[in-house]
């Protein structure tokens, strides 16, 4: 029995380039802040934590975004999901930078804990 390969359809292309374009545009942006911070780090890491919490969410917020940016590369042809290229270990790797993305929302809540801290507390 012949079976024809089923093209992928139009929204399920759209979504994997949104994720593409969203995850790529978050790395630069991480990247960005991570650069304005080191490049001044006597005076933004040193004399503020809330610069520290803020480069630490940054650094692994670059990791994240990539995996999130390669989307569906990773993952084994075997899966059908359009641009799939990889292996299982190029899947499991991706599963574990966005796992390692669950920290962000740790340091989101410390940064917010800092700010409370010295606003409301002095």
């Amino acid at each position: 029995s012949s079976h024809s390969i089923m093209p992928f359809p139009i929204i399920h292309k759209v979504a994997i380039w949104i994720g593409t374009f969203t995850g790529s545009l978050s790395a630069l942006s991480s990247s960005l802040i991570i650069y304005m911070m080191w490049s001044d780090r006597e005076f933004k890491l040193k004399r503020k934590p809330n610069n520290r919490i803020l480069l630490s969410m940054s650094i692994i917020d670059v990791f994240q975004s990539i995996a999130y940016a390669l989307h569906s590369v990773p993952l084994p042809p075997s899966t059908g999901v359009y641009h799939a290229s990889g292996n299982r270990y190029t899947c499991a790797t991706q599963g574990f930078f966005v796992q390692l993305g669950l920290a962000v929302p740790a340091y989101n809540a410390s940064l917010c804990i800092w700010y409370l801290m010295v606003i409301k507390y002095n």
